[in-house]
């Protein structure tokens, strides 16, 4: 198993070799292994040693378990968690430099996140609003025609020359 052990992996299979010819009797690990293609086969490995009736280490029985879908999926995971972080950084910088208030509101018309300009335009941090509902800073001669303004967004995805009170 040594000769189609990966590169960056044949220390740690030679050092686990060593601690169970040393006394431990099982192992099992996560591991590289080169294929005839040339390609990458990720397993998890367990290792037990047999021992002969005076003790000593006579065999190992080894079985293997192809992981290597499941690597696979978990890189394409750690990749996207990657994207949407550098994503989030992004938004998160645009909104911090804004003069403009810019904030996205849940389902509920609950303030999710909002950016510094809301202290400078309402008087009101971040922190003060987040949670709260947008529609108790409408001006109330302005909260029927901003509630229809809001329902047009959800249905179209749009919203055009919109202006209101706060």
């Amino acid at each position: 198993p040594l000769d189609i052990t990966h590169p960056e992996d044949l220390a740690d299979s030679q050092r686990l070799v060593k601690e169970m010819l040393g006394g431990t009797e099982r192992c099992c690990v996560e591991k590289r292994y080169l294929r005839k293609s040339g390609g990458i086969l990720w397993a998890t490995r367990t290792a037990c040693i047999i021992r002969d009736k005076d003790g000593k280490a006579r065999d190992f029985l080894i079985m293997v378990e192809d992981i290597t879908e499941r690597k696979r999926a978990e890189e394409a995971v750690r990749e996207g968690q990657r994207k949407l972080e550098a994503a989030l950084e992004t938004n998160q910088l645009i909104m911090d430099n804004s003069q403009d208030v810019i904030c996205t509101i849940d389902e509920s018309g609950r303030f999710v996140t909002i950016n510094e300009a809301s202290e400078t335009m309402w008087g009101f941090s971040p922190d003060e609003l987040i949670g709260r509902r947008y529609m108790e800073l409408v001006h109330p001669d302005d909260r029927l025609a901003t509630e229809n303004a809001a329902a047009d967004i959800l249905e179209s995805g749009k919203l055009a020359d919109f202006v209101n009170r706060y």
